[in-house]
């Protein structure tokens, strides 16, 4: 996105670049509560008002947030519980390559790579609630491989 800000990195912290969410919600300078729309519009590579208009259409209330575990089977993003309930710090040696949304306590951010994408500063320590990874291409395992589909012949 060209939206963010690349920062760098010391030992402590995570490899990380930051959405300027002034410039992303450009024709929705109201909106708050709108992590969802922030990270599916990274990992889709849509415009914030696309995503904000399929999350809508979906369920989304404007201002209000939503319960991203809800939608993420209807956005082609497949869960990956192996990577669930770790700090971040440890899940990301397993998102290096590929696009996810990482549902943590009360907030969502994507990770494109490897390198988180957020308005916010995250804590390496910051525990995973679920991951999901963001697929154009159909289901995935739960190492996140592309099921092969047998046919019923």
């Amino acid at each position: 996105m060209d939206a963010t800000t690349t920062i760098k990195i010391s030992a402590a912290s995570l490899p990380q670049k930051f959405v300027d969410l002034q410039h992303m919600r450009e024709g929705h300078a109201h909106e708050k509560r709108d992590c969802s729309v922030v990270a599916y519009s990274i990992v889709a590579e849509m415009p914030y008002t696309e995503a904000h208009k399929t999350l809508q259409q979906l369920g989304r209330k404007a201002r209000c947030g939503c319960y991203f575990s809800q939608l993420a089977n209807r956005l082609n993003l497949y869960q990956r519980a192996d990577l669930a309930c770790k700090q971040i710090s440890t899940a990301l040696r397993d998102m290096q390559q590929g696009r996810f949304v990482v549902r943590v306590s009360g907030h969502v951010m994507a990770v494109v790579d490897g390198c988180v994408i957020d308005a916010y500063t995250t804590k390496p320590t910051r525990i995973t609630r679920m991951v999901y990874q963001y697929s154009t291409n159909g289901a995935l395992d739960a190492r996140g491989n592309r099921l092969q589909l047998q046919s019923g012949d």
